[in-house]
């Protein structure tokens, strides 16, 4: 039989917007850790100690396609439309984000890091801190 491990932190909600930054590097998507919610998480801390400056990464694929942030997916807004990754492309889908395309406010598509200059607006989504708008250094 397995063993249950239990922690906790305290939650503060974040500030927003919060500084983020397109990691230049691709995701394995190969990598099936990368495609779950485990407690192996050494290759996400890899992404956050390459940006020590900034309090979130959004994540992209070999093919540019956006993947998602460290602690949530992401959001864009495009020509009035609020659009999330395909499944297909996302690694860590989240309940939040399905939960709101069962609900009609987002859709989910094929987003790629093209798509991040066109969007008006940024946010990193999850169940716990729902909608967070995102202030996005495009430079990295």
């Amino acid at each position: 039989a397995g063993e249950i491990e239990l922690q906790y932190e305290s939650f503060i909600q974040p500030v927003a917007p919060l500084n983020a930054v397109l990691d230049s590097s691709a995701q394995p998507m190969s990598d099936p850790l990368a495609c779950h919610k485990t407690t192996a998480r050494d290759h996400l801390t890899c992404v956050k100690d390459r940006h020590p400056m900034y309090e979130e990464v959004l994540m992209q694929t070999e093919n540019g396609h956006l993947v998602g942030f460290l602690k949530g997916n992401v959001v864009i807004e495009l020509q009035g439309s609020k659009l999330t990754p395909e499944l297909g492309n996302h690694f860590l889908a989240g309940t939040y984000a399905r939960y709101l395309a069962e609900i009609d406010e987002v859709n989910f598509a094929p987003l790629t890091v093209q798509d991040l200059h066109s969007a008006t607006k940024i946010w990193r989504i999850n169940s716990v801190t729902r909608w967070v708008e995102i202030n996005l250094n495009r430079g990295n």
